[in-house]
């Protein structure tokens, strides 16, 4: 199994990227906001998860574990393949897509196309026990701190994907929405030079 990959960015395209690693190039399928940063030429490490089916392996790519144990999760709902689950995490962060499917909110999950509203009561039924019991790691750092650091981001004029972006690369450790906001604030003044 193939577990990560670190290389070279040879070819992003809308929905995956092409990694040169040793000579042989990874096609990685991966969110539409990480594929927005990525640069041809630039060095990248991605937790990668490989899908096998009867005539197709399929790599999907993402920039931390926790990511990579979300992807995983709604792999085990009924109904969910790696397309549809990668479509999932493109509406929101984990912590909020964590957040809804503990309190059983399933608005969030009927944004994504191909899934209804008897389809996403089905997801978070079967996904809630597993998440408290099997996935704790999950569950680790304050949603909250997520959810305030993107609306902070949206009422200052940046984009929803933008907001997204920028708190996935926020540090594990932070606590309170505060600090979230000055870090996310931080990152973003970094990008622009």
């Amino acid at each position: 199994m193939i577990a990560s990959l670190t290389g070279t960015i040879e070819h992003v395209s809308l929905d995956s990227v092409v990694i040169q690693v040793n000579g042989i190039g990874y096609r990685v399928y991966t969110l539409a906001s990480v594929l927005s940063v990525l640069k041809v030429g630039e060095k990248v490490t991605m937790k990668t998860y490989l899908s096998v089916r009867e005539n197709d392996l399929s790599l999907y790519g993402f920039q931390n574990p926790r990511e990579l144990a979300f992807f995983k999760l709604l792999l085990q709902a009924p109904g969910i393949g790696p397309k549809t689950a990668l479509n999932v995490m493109a509406i929101a962060t984990v912590d909020t897509l964590v957040r809804a499917v503990a309190s059983g909110d399933v608005t969030l999950l009927t944004k994504v196309s191909g899934i209804g509203k008897k389809t996403a009561e089905r997801i978070v039924v079967e996904l809630k026990t597993k998440l408290e019991k099997e996935h704790p790691e999950l569950s680790g750092k304050g949603p909250s701190v997520h959810s305030d650091v993107i609306s902070a981001l949206a009422s200052l004029g940046y984009s929803p994907i933008q907001a997204r972006e920028v708190v996935r690369q926020l540090p594990e450790e932070l606590k309170d929405a505060e600090a979230g906001i000055r870090a996310a604030l931080k990152i973003l003044g970094s990008n622009k030079k």
